[in-house]
């Protein structure tokens, strides 16, 4: 479950079994509330995985459920941008 606050300018990032997916939050994404934000970014996320290293990635909400080729389990971590309040971004 993805949570917080997003902001314009944040780079989210997603670490798969040790590769990393990443996200920067544009203007577009920017919801009427927190939730709906954090969704958004959700959704580009599980768009950016999906398929990738055969993962299967569905989203309800800010909720990724993240489904390997052969079952069983996967590692995940998850990072954001350090410095997206001084308008800068890691990669």
């Amino acid at each position: 479950t993805l949570g917080g606050t997003a902001a314009e300018g944040e780079t989210w990032a997603l670490v798969i079994n040790g590769k990393t997916w990443f996200y920067s939050v544009d203007a577009a994404d920017i919801g009427t509330t927190a939730a709906a934000t954090v969704a958004n970014v959700a959704e580009k996320l599980m768009l950016e995985i999906t398929g990738d290293d055969g993962l299967t990635v569905t989203r309800s909400g800010s909720v990724l459920t993240i489904t390997p080729p052969t079952g069983g389990f996967v590692s995940v971590g998850f990072l954001v941008s350090a410095f997206a309040a001084f308008g800068q971004t890691t990669k």
